[in-house]
Order: C-alpha cells, then structure tokens, then sequence
C-alpha cells in the first residue's frame, strides 16, 4: 500500500511537471481510483460516486496535490504556452530545456535505462515584468533501486535546493542542498529548484 501511495504521488508530479494542459478527473485530487475501473461512465453505483468524505481520510494526498498545484501556478517555467525547442536562443548559457542522467548534460538513453534528469531554466520566463523565474530540475527514478543523477552547475550565487518529492510525500520540506548530484530514492520523483544564495 506504501508503494501504491507513492506512485499515486508519482503519478501527479509527472502530469504537473509536464508542459501540457494538465487533466485530473473529479475525485483524482483524493484519490478515487474507481476500483480501477477506467471506463466507470455508465456505472450508477459506488463504483464511480464521489466520496465527499475521502478528502478528509486522505488529507495528506490532497495537500500534496495543492502544493503541486500552487508550485506549478507559482512559476511560468513549469508552463510555457510556447514548445520548447532545447536551444539557447537568448543567449543566457543555458538552453530552455535540458535532460541529464548520470552525467550533467547527457542523458543515457539505452533501453533499460528508467531514470532521466530535465531541467527548466527560467531565464526564458519572467515571474513579472522584471524578474525571472528560478531553475527547476526534475529528477527522476521509476527503477527499483535507489539512482544518483548529475546536476548541471547553476550561474554563480546559486545552488539546488529541494522543493518536494514523492518518497516523503514532504510539503515545504525542510532546505535540502545539492551541488553536484543528487540521490533519488527507487520509484520516486524529486523536484529542485534555484535558490540564490544572498537569500
């Protein structure tokens, strides 16, 4: 059951961490999974009624949605309306989108391989009319066994620092930091973000 809250959580981080519209069903957002039935619209019965009283006995899976949620609204990086096309066309060093693996800037590609590193950069973003967004980079392990990936370096004055991850199920987590990789525990996602070190 562990395993199977896990990759409910896994689940969200990877549709709210894509670029696209993300679509949650009613009831996704608590955890109502139909008894895994996918096609239940024709099913007038508990198969497919909503639970109203299920968000209260799966508060922390609903949070962890919210926290989701806000991140994603937060910064227009995690929501460009325009394709990334994984160039540097503003010349800041950095492309719009990149992925790593095991080394920084290269991702294994082999056919066995089931962890991949992508990295948002905010330059291409602005928060407002002044301000860029941050850096995000998204680790992640879908193997079995615990995988370290590489992180590219950030401009000076600034590292990584965990926002959330699918393992702890954490909501503003206490600050972790990473310079040069990071572990990600098996079947989990973790989320990384710039922070400046003036702060």
């Amino acid at each position: 059951m562990q395993l199977r809250r896990k990759q409910m959580r896994n689940a969200v981080m990877l549709l709210f961490t894509a670029q696209g519209t993300p679509m949650l069903t009613a009831g996704d957002e608590f955890g109502h999974s139909r008894e895994g039935n996918n096609n239940a619209y024709c099913q007038d019965n508990e198969v497919n009624w909503l639970n109203w009283k299920r968000p209260e006995s799966d508060r922390d899976f609903l949070e962890f949605v919210k926290a989701l949620i806000a991140l994603r609204k937060a910064h227009p990086i995690l929501h460009k309306p325009d394709e990334m096309v994984m160039t540097d066309f503003i010349a800041c060093g950095y492309p719009e989108l990149s992925y790593h693996g095991r080394e920084a800037w290269r991702l294994d590609i082999d056919r066995i391989s089931r962890e991949a590193g992508v990295m948002y950069c905010g330059n291409y973003a602005k928060t407002d009319r002044v301000h860029h967004d941050d850096f995000f980079y998204i680790a992640y392990n879908m193997h079995w066994e615990e995988k370290k990936l590489a992180l590219p370096a950030l401009p000076a004055g600034m590292h990584w620092e965990k926002v959330l991850d699918s393992e702890t199920a954490g909501v503003l987590l206490e600050p972790e930091e990473w310079e040069k990789s990071v572990t990600v525990p098996a079947r989990s996602i973790r989320i990384l973000k710039s922070v400046s070190q003036e702060r």
